[in-house]
């Protein structure tokens, strides 16, 4: 089903989205600013943010991007828009991927994040507050690399509009769904890789994006949420596989 589509988020919600997620809102204590960014207020802001990029800028990330690549690569000969909008604009999965289309926004999961930042700060609920804190800076970081290489690339999108590599969507979706499955196990994983898969397929059946768009998309977003997330982190091993039949994410929990 056409709609419009669905615009990134504005930077001025990134910006909110990162200040809260660092510790930066003006409003809020120095006490209260790393708390907010880390959950442990022995943890200053910067820290955080070093700790995560040491996280990112790893061999398993690295690895997890050059197979996402691979996997790009291996589809683009195959891609053919026209074709996959006829394949996914079915009633079974034409729905979904409607969900997907909206969960994707970075509006609204900058907004969940903050919802939950907040509703942890709140609460005093710890876990809450930094499954929020882990879910901005993810969505913060994720919005860089992908920001990045939309200019660098600038590749046309199957509608004719700028932008299209990678997906931006289908990567903030992906980054969300380690950290949900860490902080609350099997339960939130499912229905958080679930989404994520939706919205990959969603922005295909928009043709705002091409199949090796979606897949490199994944491969950010997992690869920065796995690290946010931290290496205790108990959620699924995504495999990207590419056969005769087409492409698909395959999760292991």
């Amino acid at each position: 089903m056409h709609r419009r589509p669905i615009r990134s988020a504005p930077p001025a919600v990134l910006a909110l989205v990162a200040c809260a997620a660092f510790g930066l809102a003006p409003a809020a204590p120095a006490a209260a600013q790393a708390s907010c960014a880390s959950g442990d207020p022995d943890i200053p802001a910067m820290g955080v943010v070093r700790r995560d990029l040491d996280r990112i800028l790893t061999a398993p990330t690295l690895r997890l991007w050059l197979v996402g690549s691979a996997t790009a690569l291996a589809a683009h000969g195959e891609e053919n828009p026209d074709r996959a909008e006829q394949a996914l604009d079915h009633r079974l999965i034409d729905g979904p991927a409607d969900i997907g289309n909206e969960y994707g926004s970075g509006v609204v999961l900058g907004g969940l994040s903050l919802l939950a930042l907040g509703a942890g700060q709140l609460s005093g609920d710890a876990n809450l507050r930094s499954t929020g804190s882990e879910m901005a800076r993810s969505l913060a970081y994720t919005s860089v690399v992908v920001s990045a290489l939309k200019r660098g690339v600038n590749r046309t999108r199957p509608d004719g509009a700028r932008y299209s590599f990678p997906s931006g969507h289908t990567a903030v979706a992906f980054a969300m769904a380690p950290i949900l499955a860490r902080r609350y196990g099997r339960a939130a994983a499912i229905p958080a890789y679930a989404l994520a898969v939706a919205t990959g397929l969603g922005r295909m059946e928009e043709r705002r994006h091409y199949l090796s768009d979606v897949l490199v998309g994944a491969a950010i977003g997992l690869s920065i949420g796995r690290a946010v997330a931290g290496p205790n982190e108990n959620a699924a091993t995504p495999r990207f596989l590419v056969g005769p039949g087409g492409a698909q994410v395959a999760v292991n929990f």
